[in-house]
């Protein structure tokens, strides 16, 4: 999306651009993941500048990844099915996760996952992703890897994604809800 000067093949990130979400591990990885092979994918982050931003900006440069890596900020919410749907692949290195939006807007736009074995994710994913240790950056590295070169692995992330997001729709949250709140209420 030349708007945002995002030019494909790329890796997509979207959130915070936080050390909790683990991008300082996302970007070290993805350099070794680089270095390692003939990866023609860039590293677009896109939302806001969070705690640890100077740091993702530091590793950027520390690993000459300045023309590999985009940050766009914020994107406006009628653009992301765009953003998303031009991905190779999307990834989501939290540390931790309440539970994970990102993960179920990129099943939608049936782009495979790749996403850290961490906090509520396994659980969003289910086999809809390739899960890597957020801790171990060459567990992300490896990730990134075999989500872009095998096209079976990817093919079969895309269709358990359409499987697995129809478990999730805000109709059913809400019923979900008001049940529990009936149930309250009874005491």
């Amino acid at each position: 999306m030349a708007k945002y000067d995002i030019a494909k093949p790329y890796f997509l990130y979207v959130g915070r651009i936080d050390k909790k979400k683990n991008i300082p591990g996302l970007i070290e990885g993805f350099a070794i993941m680089r270095e390692q092979s003939q990866a023609k994918e860039k590293l677009v982050l896109v939302g806001d500048a969070s705690f640890g931003y100077d740091e993702t900006n530091y590793m950027i440069n520390e690993f000459l990844l300045n023309n590999e890596v985009v940050m766009p900020g914020w994107i406006e919410e009628e653009d992301m099915p765009y953003v998303y749907s031009g991905a190779a692949a999307f990834v989501f290195p939290s540390n931790y996760e309440g539970f994970g939006i990102p993960l179920l807007q990129a099943m939608a736009c049936h782009i495979p996952i790749a996403a850290s074995r961490a906090s509520s994710i396994p659980e969003v994913v289910d086999k809809a992703a390739i899960l890597f240790d957020p801790f171990n950056v060459r567990s992300i590295a490896e990730a990134l890897r075999e989500i872009i070169s095998n096209e079976s692995l990817r093919r079969n992330l895309i269709q358990f994604s359409q499987e697995r997001i129809k478990n999730f729709s805000w109709e059913k949250t809400a019923k979900q809800t008001l049940a529990l709140l009936n149930r309250m209420n009874k005491y």
